[in-house]
């Protein structure tokens, strides 16, 4: 069953705009990663520095895969330096549709 990965991004005000140049790019590996169907980036409108990444995967072995893969090759440290505090995940599977 598909899953829904909510990835909190709490950026430093400061570092905002060295926080989404990374992730543009280092974002086209996510969305080319087996098993990552969909990803987009969204922010709060109070507070724009707290960013959202809403990700569709296959499973959540295919996000925890894809999670290693970046740890070994270290490729989000220049995400983790423009960070106030620590990102969170979430998991969420879908329940019903109204």
């Amino acid at each position: 069953m598909a899953i829904t990965v909510l990835a909190h991004l709490p950026f430093r005000p400061d570092a905002m705009d060295e926080g989404m140049k990374v992730l543009e790019e280092i974002l086209p590996d996510t969305r080319a990663f087996e098993g990552c169907l969909s990803l987009s980036v969204h922010r709060h409108p109070d507070e724009p520095h707290k960013v959202v990444l809403i990700e569709q995967w296959r499973s959540t072995d295919d996000h925890k895969a894809y999670m290693k893969w970046r740890a070994e090759t270290g490729s989000s440290a220049g995400m983790r330096s423009a960070l106030g505090d620590a990102p969170s995940i979430q998991y969420l599977e879908h329940v019903s549709t109204f």
